[in-house]
């Protein structure tokens, strides 16, 4: 092989051993989803879902849904919140009236291990 040859060779070998084998990471988060729909419904409603955190911190968040849909919203992704460790109740108002409610809590032990318990 020509010298020329050679270093043509190496010069478009060269990239191809600079690039580093893809070096994976992962996420993971908790999250609840919180619903509520009109079963024979037909027509679009206002759903309000209000969620009261551990410390009493109240955060809302209102969608319109289409008529026979469920009507979902993630805690606490769709809300200017947090999920900090403890209990949480959470409604869903139509109309100004509660038509579904729950409850569920949020724990990390000392190990940064967390657990996410939907109670109803």
């Amino acid at each position: 092989m020509s010298p020329r040859r050679l270093f043509t060779t190496l010069l478009c070998a060269a990239p191809l051993a600079t690039i580093a084998a893809p070096i994976w990471q992962q996420s993971a988060s908790a999250e609840v989803e919180l619903g509520v729909r009109d079963k024979y419904g037909e027509t679009p409603f206002r759903a309000e879902f209000v969620v009261v955190g551990p410390e009493g911190r109240r955060e809302t968040k209102a969608i319109t849904v289409e008529g026979g849909a469920f009507g979902l919203v993630r805690y606490p992704a769709d809300f200017e919140g947090y999920l900090a460790p403890g209990a949480y109740r959470w409604t869903a108002r139509v109309g100004g009236k509660v038509v579904a409610s729950g409850r569920f809590s949020f724990e990390q032990d000392e190990r940064g291990r967390q657990r996410l318990v939907v109670e109803d």
